[in-house]
């Protein structure tokens, strides 16, 4: 079973939701030791190197996608050059250039 982007992002949300709804939940359960200035400072530091590794992996994201994007215009660029040739290569070098042909007028001999 593949999930479409979509799904993939409902399920993330629906996960951050439920994540939030538990911490608000648990602030209430836990004593208050546990919710100390110290132990503050390192939830703080924590999220904060969970935001930064995700910012990290979401610029190599982009990173990559860029280079899939010019790798594939690339090739699409060498594609159409190759299937717009001049015509010299599609009929054979024998052939001359339109303006190079003479077209007879109909008058001979004048």
């Amino acid at each position: 079973m593949q999930l479409s982007a979509v799904d993939i992002a409902l399920v993330a949300f629906g996960l951050i939701l439920a994540s939030v709804a538990i911490g608000l939940m648990m602030r209430y359960w836990l004593p208050e030791e546990h919710i100390s200035g110290d132990s503050k400072e390192v939830i703080r530091l924590a999220t904060a190197l969970i935001g930064t590794m995700a910012a990290v992996v979401l610029a190599l994201l982009f990173a990559s996608t860029r280079t899939s994007f010019e790798a594939t215009n690339s090739s699409v660029g060498r594609m159409s050059a190759a299937t717009s040739s001049p015509s010299s290569h599609r009929f054979g070098r024998t052939t001359s250039p339109p303006s190079a042909r003479r077209v007879p007028t109909g008058r001979q001999g004048k």
